[in-house]
């Protein structure tokens, strides 16, 4: 048992974002009188820098860290009536990181939220795994890696089990099964996005029929950045493309386009798009529930497509030969037997689109919908009502 909790103390693998802090709640913890704040680790769980610069209203819940000593002694300092709540898996790169929280005795939540599932895997996914392997080495994990798989091998010793793991996925990773003890609570919830999408305006954001592209923040994005993603294009080729396909696009169907902006994009030049293309941030849900069809490359918010029922069109590129982003592209129009486009070959043939053949495949929509966004026997308690349902009880 612990005192009453007046610190929740949010660890995310990456820089916050303001998508974080309204999924996160913060505000209606903030609200409740709590010391609500985000630890900036992400530098050290990644061993990358990230060059994190944040608006002023995000900066003023944030506590950025350039050592891991400085976060061990600022959890040492702050161990009295504090609740961690992390997506952070127990890893060999992670592990520095739990040991103060073990030691310590600091009650933390785990919550997990399915990523885009992996399925049709193919020998050129292994090869695409081989290259991403490498391309992610450097120095600093390489002469770094020993000492770190010793500092897992003595927190698997002092090991204090997760309190609580939320978890939308059928399946936990094994970096999440880890950290279960005898009294931690497994609790299955919806999806965050379809939460999210409950809540949805009644009010269209855009006051005439339109489609949605949903940004993925190329090549700007951390993955991209710490080559999670593996891709031989620049920013200048991707954006060029695309904003000449997003003209022809709305000259032929005669809907506008607007852009759904990836969250990250707020500190990043905003001139990627042409100004003709309204970006909106923090509306993806309510932008695709309106929408006439959304254009997707693979982002995670197909989910809100699949949530709505509504079609989408997936986009290739001849930039994206034998990159991650052609497999997963690949991937999802195989799952779903959707309409796929090579944007390249579009253009330069100038071929045409026909809206009446992109009609959503409900079957595959409701086989996803049960198995990565409501999984059978899963609760719909709000994330803020289940922390807070934990606190209580201490």
């Amino acid at each position: 048992m612990i005192n009453k909790v007046t610190n929740l103390f949010f660890i995310h693998r990456f820089p916050f974002t303001k998508e974080a802090f309204i999924r996160d709640e913060f505000q209606y913890f903030i609200d409740l009188g709590y010391n609500v704040k985000y630890l900036d680790i992400s530098s050290l769980l990644k061993k990358r820098n990230f060059n994190s610069s944040y608006s002023a209203d995000l900066e003023t819940h944030i506590i950025q860290f350039s050592s891991r000593s400085e976060f061990t002694y600022f959890l040492k300092n702050n161990s009295e009536q504090t609740l961690i709540i992390t997506d952070v898996g127990f890893r060999s790169n992670s592990a520095w990181m739990y040991i103060p929280v073990f030691r310590l005795k600091i009650p933390y939540i785990i919550f997990e939220n399915a990523i885009l599932f992996n399925v049709n895997k193919t020998s050129k996914s292994t090869k695409l795994g081989i290259k991403k392997f490498f391309k992610r080495l450097s120095l600093n994990k390489v002469f770094g890696k020993p000492y770190d798989i010793v500092l897992q091998l003595y927190a698997k010793v002092i090991v204090q089990p997760a309190q609580i793991i939320i978890s939308t996925k059928t399946k936990l990773s094994s970096s999440r099964k880890a950290l279960i003890g005898k009294d931690t609570q497994l609790k299955n919830v919806a999806s965050l996005d379809y939460l999210r999408a409950l809540n949805i305006s009644d009010i269209s954001l855009v006051n005439e029929p339109y489609a949605v592209f949903i940004d993925q923040y190329f090549i700007h994005h951390p993955d991209f950045k710490t080559n999670h993603i593996v891709h031989y294009f620049t920013a200048d080729e991707y954006y060029t493309e695309l904003n000449k396909f997003l003209k022809v696009f709305s000259a032929q169907t005669g809907l506008k386009v607007v852009v759904a902006a990836h969250p990250r994009r707020i500190n990043e030049p905003n001139n990627d798009f042409e100004p003709e293309f309204d970006l909106f941030f923090n509306k993806t849900a309510q932008l695709v529930k309106y929408a006439e069809i959304s254009l997707i490359h693979f982002s995670t918010a197909i989910n809100f497509s699949v949530i709505f029922k509504k079609p989408f069109l997936l986009l290739n590129s001849s930039f994206f030969k034998n990159s991650s982003v052609e497999e997963e592209i690949k991937m999802l129009s195989g799952y779903f037997k959707s309409s796929m486009i090579n944007v390249t070959d579009f253009l330069a043939n100038n071929d045409s689109l026909n809206l009446s053949d992109l009609r959503p495949c409900l079957y595959q929509y409701d086989k996803y919908f049960s198995l990565f966004i409501s999984p059978e026997n899963s609760c719909n308690e709000s994330f803020s009502k289940t922390v807070l349902n934990f606190i209580q009880s201490l």
